[in-house]
């Protein structure tokens, strides 16, 4: 084992380049180069991609990727300037951060009263555009697992496919935002279909986590059981507490007026709290950053100024530096069996096919157009920055789908 001081690791003092101190010694410069490419390549990516109606996270990702080995990385010696591993503590942490805050301003911005009751009516356009999908890509699995060399036998591959049939209410907020079809009738049936989505998610992410990571077995089950009561707690505190405090401040604020600053700064370091504490319990950082937003009423006078004073930071500084580390965790260099690749990825295309079924026969069975039906399923099939913060976590688990 070989110990470093912790200042030989992060040095962020650079003396310039007349004394040597070069951009690969400091941490700060680096950071700020980070930034600086992420941005230009997704404007430029997001310009070439606009004639095709593309999302700006399409460009994100893209960018995320020609930063990381599959295309600039390819250069070791630009590889180890830019992105030297020693100095990554920070953009990893930022990436975190990132993802904590998109949760809690898309959480912040839904209409949460109008969610659930609508929920209650499409319940089963929600559940069958997961349970069909699901049942597909499993059977399309076991018909296929052999063409697969190194998959992991068990139960975690039938997991993993459920994740990637589940959509995130997050996620598809975000997308019908960008669309502008947030409030229209398609819109707020995708949202409260995909509520329905989320909470089997939820349930399912947390099992996931748990007895495929570092603990396993009678220990890990015990262990998700803890979490669970422990999350619950969490959640009755912040409901019967923390949302009756908010509710006071807003009442205490004259009407037309901003809410107070401090009380602004405060509830903007929540989310890091909760999600602290969700993570301490057992869990991610991310249940305590939703349930933070869930509490917040939308729109002015605090939900609204909550989401201009983030939207911004959150989308053009925070959240590049996640698409950055996604980039750095891919190369498409290491695809080497492309049968195996493509039969894997036949699976997964299965579960997108089955959400188109799934979302046709719920619809048509409530005598809804055939248009309406074909767009909600592509608008459930859309993925973001939730499926890739899990893709991360699986990572930092060491659970793979291959042994």
């Amino acid at each position: 084992m070989v110990c470093q001081a912790f200042t030989t690791i992060i040095n962020d003092d650079s003396k310039g380049i007349w004394f040597e101190d070069y951009l690969s010694n400091t941490i700060f410069p680096q950071f700020m180069v980070q930034l600086i490419l992420s941005f230009f390549f997704s404007k430029l990516i997001y310009y070439v991609l606009r004639p095709l109606k593309q999302p700006k996270f399409v460009s994100d990702v893209l960018t995320g990727m020609i930063l990381g080995p599959s295309v600039m990385g390819r250069n070791k010696k630009m590889m180890n300037l830019i992105f030297q591993p020693k100095n990554m503590l920070l953009n990893n942490t930022i990436s975190a951060i990132a993802g904590i805050y998109f949760i809690f301003i898309n959480s912040v911005k839904m209409d949460k009263s109008r969610i659930l009751p609508t929920a209650k009516k499409s319940w089963h356009v929600g559940l069958a555009c997961f349970v069909v999908p699901w049942a597909v890509s499993v059977f399309v699995y076991y018909q296929l697992q052999d063409n697969i060399p190194g998959i992991v036998k068990g139960n975690f591959p039938i997991l993993l496919l459920a994740l990637s049939c589940l959509s995130f209410i997050h996620v598809i907020a975000h997308a019908l935002g960008e669309l502008n079809l947030l409030t229209s009738e398609l819109g707020n049936l995708a949202i409260s279909s995909t509520t329905v989505h989320e909470i089997i998610g939820w349930c399912l992410l947390s099992p996931v986590m748990l007895t495929q990571g570092p603990t396993q077995g009678a220990a890990g089950r015990m262990m998700g059981v803890k979490t669970d009561l422990s999350l619950l707690a969490l959640i009755l505190f912040s409901i019967f507490v923390l949302r009756p405090l908010i509710l006071q401040v807003i009442k205490n604020t004259p009407e037309g007026k901003p809410v107070n600053g401090n009380y602004v700064r405060a509830i903007l370091l929540a989310p890091l709290i909760t999600g602290v504490l969700s993570d301490v319990l057992g869990s991610t950082f991310f249940p305590g950053a939703l349930i933070m937003g869930l509490i917040i009423p939308a729109g002015p006078p605090l939900g609204s100024q909550l989401v201009e004073k983030c939207e911004l930071i959150l989308s053009e500084i925070l959240l590049p530096f996640l698409y950055i580390r996604i980039g750095l965790l891919t190369n498409v260099y290491s695809i080497t069996n492309r049968n195996a690749f493509s039969y894997f990825h036949m699976t997964l295309a299965s579960g997108y096919l089955g959400k188109v079924a799934g979302s046709l026969l719920s619809m048509l069975f409530f005598k809804t157009s055939l248009r309406n039906a074909f767009l909600l399923a592509f608008i459930l099939n859309i993925k973001g920055v939730l499926e890739l913060t899990i893709s991360v976590r699986f990572r930092m688990l060491k659970v793979s789908i291959m042994s």
